[in-house]
């Protein structure tokens, strides 16, 4: 028998390349299913699913369904399943909208359940639906998603289509690592469709009963450890939407900072009155996302960034200029897919001013300019290899049309970090 440490090597190799492959080895001995435990469960799913039938003839009798039988199967295997858990992606298993508010109680009990079990979690991401918010169906279901974000030792979280809280954001810079998709602000007074259960028999009970209702948690103040923040406001015009507290609150602290459109709102130009650089004092990586078809883009870009060569850095107390921190800009073009602007069109704006204002000093230490562009897939191939000659076409032309940057620093192609599908 191979010793322990080798063994695991070769399983995390196997596990790299095949992953097939090492669900086999797990039927090879005692010990080497514990291994592969280990790996296997690292990264999990759950697709939440409601407690009634999919369809009215269907039995409420009928076997678990496969959320239930993995949730009891984690559950079952803490030490050897859950404990083992590093990345979750919660979704719920296809849109429907139900009336009911008791069809997720079920649910948000084994969600409660499940979470003191998951002592490895680091990487969080919840996604609702672009279509139906379905986290507010319930909540109790919104509780216990909102206290796996508030979890202490999460290094990353991803948030997608929720309505959440002011406070509750504020929570989150206590994680390193935060995208906020397409956040709407929280209305009490909105019900999405549904009411609680406790709402629901609120005609037939007196005052007196609220006494007897647990108190909510005192709140905990978390130490603020962001430091990369990405975010695609829902709506952008709207800057008092709770998304832009989170900036203000994180941005002395970013070293990473990314604004980008959503799939609701095209107008990402009025974001820019919301961000000024200057307050990030620490910010190395930079993105934000133009819309190529506005004649208004090119003047607000520059005007975004013309503030770095005559503002000194908050919180400097010399009188004399310095160079940002920042190594690497992305601009994220938004472009129709198969309307490219016109020659006429990028020829009326103003190249140069930009070009001027990416070689000087106060961008010092500038190293990059990425290149990418908004994508917006329905998973046909035909789509995503369209966007990927548009993006070259687009790197082209930054090219051509900024050539004092294209010698100083490295113009080329980057990984957008939001791909709409």
């Amino acid at each position: 028998m191979l010793p322990v440490e080798i063994l695991d090597h070769v399983l995390q190799d196997v596990h790299q390349a095949h992953k097939q492959s090492l669900k086999s080895c797990a039927l090879v001995s005692h010990s080497f299913l514990g291994l592969t435990r280990q790996l296997l469960y690292q990264d999990i799913r759950l697709s939440l699913e409601l407690d009634v039938p999919l369809k009215s003839s269907e039995s409420t009798k009928s076997s678990p369904s496969r959320f239930n039988q993995f949730i009891a199967f984690l559950l079952t295997n803490s030490e050897q399943v859950a404990s083992h858990v590093r990345r979750l992606t919660i979704d719920q298993k296809g849109f429907r909208k139900v009336d009911s508010s008791e069809a997720w109680q079920t649910t948000a009990k084994k969600l409660g359940t499940l979470l003191p079990e998951l002592v490895r979690l680091s990487q969080l991401s919840i996604q609702a639906s672009f279509l139906l918010d379905w986290t507010r169906s319930n909540d109790g279901l919104r509780d216990s998603l909102m206290k796996f974000c508030q979890k202490s030792g999460l290094e990353s979280l991803e948030i997608s289509y929720m309505s959440i809280r002011k406070e509750e954001l504020l929570s989150f810079l206590a994680v390193p690592s935060v995208r906020l998709i397409c956040i709407d602000s929280f209305n009490e007074h909105q019900n999405n469709g549904s009411t609680s259960t406790s709402d629901s028999n609120n005609d037939n009970e007196d005052d007196d009963d609220d006494k007897n209702q647990p108190q909510k948690a005192p709140k905990v103040i978390r130490p603020t450890k962001i430091s990369d923040l990405t975010i695609a406001p829902k709506y952008a015009a709207d800057g008092s939407s709770e998304v832009w507290s989170v900036v203000q609150a994180s941005q002395t602290h970013l070293k990473s900072f990314k604004c980008y459109s959503s799939p609701y709102d095209y107008c990402i130009l009025r974001s820019f009155q919301f961000i000024e650089l200057a307050k990030f004092p620490v910010l190395q990586t930079f993105a934000i996302c133009i819309n190529m078809t506005n004649d208004d883009s090119m003047p607000r870009l520059i005007d975004l960034l013309s503030p770095l060569a005559v503002k000194k850095l908050e919180g400097s107390t010399s009188t004399e200029s310095k160079a940002w921190p920042l190594t690497t800009l992305e601009i994220c073009c938004d472009v129709d897919l198969y309307n490219f602007p016109s020659d006429e069109t990028l020829d009326s704006w103003d190249w140069l001013a930009l070009d001027q204002v990416l070689v000087d000093e106060a961008l010092g230490n500038l190293e990059e300019l990425e290149i990418t562009v908004k994508t917006v897939v329905r998973g046909w191939n035909s789509a995503k290899r369209a966007y990927q000659t548009l993006e070259n076409r687009l790197v082209e032309m930054f090219q051509d049309r900024l050539p004092m940057t294209t010698t100083k620093h490295q113009v080329r192609a980057g990984v957008p970090a939001l791909a709409y599908t």
